[in-house]
C-alpha cells in the first residue's frame, strides 16, 4: 500500500483507540471499498478494514439522528464466536462464525473528503449500524440472488448486485483477520464484521423509512429523525 494509505491507517486506528478509551463500546469491523470501480477510483488493489462504532448501534425499527449527508447499504453482519487469528485456514474461519445478522450501515459523506485519505480515515464514511436479528448461521449466506432489496418509503430502491455479496462469510472473516494485525490489533471473540455493502448506496433524508429484506436471513430497518426530532443513539 502507499504511504498515504498507512499515514490514514495509522489515524483511523489512533480515532479508534481513543474513542475507546473514551468509553466507546468494542463492536467490530468492516469491509470497506468491496466494489471494484470504486477501489480503481482510489487506486486500491483490494478492500481494507475499518471499524465500526460502537456507540452509534442501533436495532432494527429504531430511529436515527440524520447524517449531514446521509446514506445506508445493506450489508451481512457476522459476530464471531471466538479469537481468530492470522494465517488462519478458510475451515477455522468458518468454524469461528457464531451467527449472521441482516444489517444497514449508515455512512455520512460529510465525514471527510473523497480522496484515498479521506475514506481509510473514515472507515469509508462510517457513522452507525443498525443490526437486525441474529441467526445462527456459517460461511455461506444462502440469501438468494434477488436478496437483499432495499426499499426507501416501501419502493424498491436498490437491488443486490451480485458482485458485492459475499459468497463465502469465511472469507470474509479471514479477510479481516489477516488485515488486523497490521493495525496492532486483532478478531475477538464477540467482534461483529460488516461483509461489504450488497447494493450501490442510498441517500436518505429527514424522516425516511428504508428496510432491507434478506430473505432468508430475515429484514432490517430503520428511521430517520424528522426535521426538529433529535433521538440520542444508543
Amino acid at each position: 500500500m502507499t504511504p498515504v494509505f498507512e499515514t490514514a491507517l495509522r489515524r483511523q486506528h489512533e480515532r479508534l483507540r481513543a474513542a475507546l478509551a473514551a468509553g466507546m463500546p468494542r463492536l467490530g469491523w468492516k469491509i470497506c471499498v468491496n466494489e471494484r470501480r470504486a477501489r480503481e477510483r482510489l487506486g486500491l488493489e483490494a478492500p481494507f478494514v475499518g471499524f465500526l462504532d460502537g456507540a452509534r448501534r442501533l436495532a432494527s425499527g429504531d430511529v436515527a439522528a440524520l447524517p449531514g449527508t446521509g446514506a445506508v447499504e445493506p450489508e451481512i453482519a457476522l459476530q464471531v464466536r471466538e479469537a481468530v487469528a492470522a494465517g488462519g485456514s478458510l475451515a477455522e474461519a468458518r468454524a469461528a462464525i457464531g451467527c449472521l445478522a441482516p444489517a444497514l450501515e449508515i455512512v455520512d459523506y460529510s465525514r471527510a473528503s473523497l480522496s484515498l485519505e479521506g475514506v481509510v480515515e473514515s472507515s469509508s464514511f462510517h457513522c452507525g449500524v443498525v443490526l437486525g436479528e441474529p441467526r445462527q448461521g456459517s460461511g455461506a449466506p444462502a440469501i438468494g440472488a434477488d436478496c437483499p432489496r432495499l426499499c426507501k418509503g416501501g419502493a424498491l430502491a436498490a437491488a443486490p448486485d451480485a458482485s458485492l455479496v459475499p459468497a463465502d462469510l469465511a472469507e470474509v472473516v479471514r479477510l479481516v483477520a489477516d488485515f488486523l494485525p497490521r493495525c496492532g490489533e486483532r478478531l475477538e471473540a464477540g467482534d461483529w464484521i460488516l461483509s461489504g455493502a450488497c447494493t450501490s448506496p442510498v441517500r436518505v433524508e429527514a424522516g425516511d423509512e428504508v428496510s432491507a429484506d434478506f430473505g432468508p436471513l430475515g429484514s432490517v430497518s430503520v428511521r430517520f429523525a424528522a426535521r426538529g426530532e433529535e433521538p440520542p443513539w444508543r
